[in-house]
C-alpha cells in the first residue's frame, strides 16, 4: 500500500504545472518569447558550450521592438548603426570628468578626453549632416532616451497611429543613413 501512495505521489508532482518562469506582474509588462543561446561557461544551467533555451524579453525598448520586428529602416546595419551611435552617446556620459581617472584603463572610460571629443564631434558631424534637426531630435529622443514614439513626435501629427509612424520612419530614415556612410 505504502509503494502505491508513493507512486502517485510521484505522478502527481509530474502531473502538476511547472512554476512560471515569468511572474504575471512581469509578463503584462513585456513581450517574453523564447529563444536558442549559446552558454559558454554553464551559467544558464546547461552544460558547458551548450545550446539552452531561454524567454527574451523582445519589448526593453520601443527601438529593440522596432528591431525585432525588423521592416525596412530596421534590418542588421541599421540595428549595426543605433548600436554605433549608443556607443558614441555612452561614451559621452554625463561629461568630461574634471580629476584623472586612476582607477581605469589608460585611454578608455570617462577618464578619456580625447574619446569625449571624438565621440561628441561624430554626433554633431550626424547631426550636421541629417540637416532637418527635428528629425535628429526625434531619433535621439526614442533611441537615446526611451521616450514613447507618440511623445517624440508629438509636433508631426494630430493621432498617436500617426506620430508613432512618424517617429519609426524618422529613426529608420536616420539608421538607414549612419548605416550608408559608416558602410554598415
Amino acid at each position: 500500500m505504502a509503494k502505491t501512495r508513493r507512486k502517485t505521489k510521484a505522478k502527481l508532482k509530474r502531473a502538476a504545472a511547472p512554476e512560471a518562469p515569468i511572474s504575471p506582474f512581469a509578463a503584462q509588462h513585456g513581450d517574453y518569447r523564447p529563444a536558442t543561446v549559446v552558454d559558454l561557461n554553464g551559467e544558464l544551467g546547461g552544460r558547458r558550450q551548450s545550446m539552452v533555451r531561454v524567454l527574451i524579453n523582445r519589448k526593453v525598448s520601443t527601438v529593440d521592438k522596432w528591431l525585432f520586428d525588423g521592416g525596412p529602416g530596421f534590418e542588421a546595419p541599421q540595428a549595426r548603426a543605433i548600436d554605433h551611435v549608443v556607443s558614441l552617446w555612452r561614451r559621452l556620459g554625463s561629461g568630461p570628468r574634471l580629476t584623472m581617472d586612476y582607477g581605469g584603463a589608460a585611454g578608455a572610460g570617462q577618464g578619456d578626453l580625447e574619446g569625449y571629443q571624438a565621440a561628441l564631434n561624430q554626433l554633431g558631424q550626424y547631426r550636421r549632416d541629417i540637416g532637418v534637426a527635428y528629425v535628429w531630435d526625434i531619433f535621439e529622443n526614442v533611441v537615446r532616451h526611451d521616450m514613447p514614439a507618440g511623445t517624440a513626435a508629438s509636433r508631426l501629427a494630430n493621432n498617436s497611429a500617426q506620430q508613432q509612424a512618424h517617429a519609426k520612419a524618422c529613426v529608420g530614415f536616420v539608421a538607414s543613413k549612419i548605416a550608408a556612410w559608416k558602410g554598415f
